[in-house]
């Protein structure tokens, strides 16, 4: 009988720490996820676009309008949001923002809503300054992977 009762003071000494270690491991992961939403957090230029062809890493030139393209995440108390500045028209006269959209950002992605449309666009950080948006899309009569490169400005 002694035996049994330490056995089973032993079983819940040991379920009780694996339960603080996990509490630890998921509070570890939270400060990460919190880390890419403030590293995302300023305003960025776009600077270039990349693709790839087969298994090579090419370039797509950026119109002069292109290069203006902005992106603004901002946090409001505990929301976060992202506005989206374009150029365009001759000599790219002609400005225009999405307006503040509100935005979720997880690790790897963020979610908004563009119009009644759910946008998910996946990212990923580079050195401190810089973020790429990848997305695929059909380009020379192919489905491939674009990046759009951005800097912190």
């Amino acid at each position: 009988m002694k035996k049994i009762i330490y056995f089973l003071v032993y079983c819940l000494l040991f379920v009780n720490c694996q339960s603080q270690k996990n509490d630890l491991i998921l509070h570890k992961d939270q400060e990460t996820m919190f880390d890419h939403k403030s590293d995302l957090l300023g305003n960025w230029k776009l600077i270039e676009r990349n693709y790839w062809d087969g298994e090579v890493k090419k370039s797509y030139p950026l119109h002069e309008c292109e290069k203006k393209y902005t992106l603004s995440f901002e946090k409001e108390e505990t929301k976060t949001f992202l506005t989206k500045s374009y150029a365009d028209g001759k000599n790219c006269e002609r400005k225009s923002n999405s307006g503040k959209i509100l935005v979720s950002i997880n690790d790897g992605f963020f979610s908004y809503l563009e119009g009644d449309l759910k946008r998910n666009e996946y990212y990923k950080i580079e050195p401190k300054n810089k973020f790429s948006i990848i997305y695929n899309e059909i380009l020379e009569g192919k489905v491939r992977q674009i990046e759009d490169v951005y800097e912190r400005f």
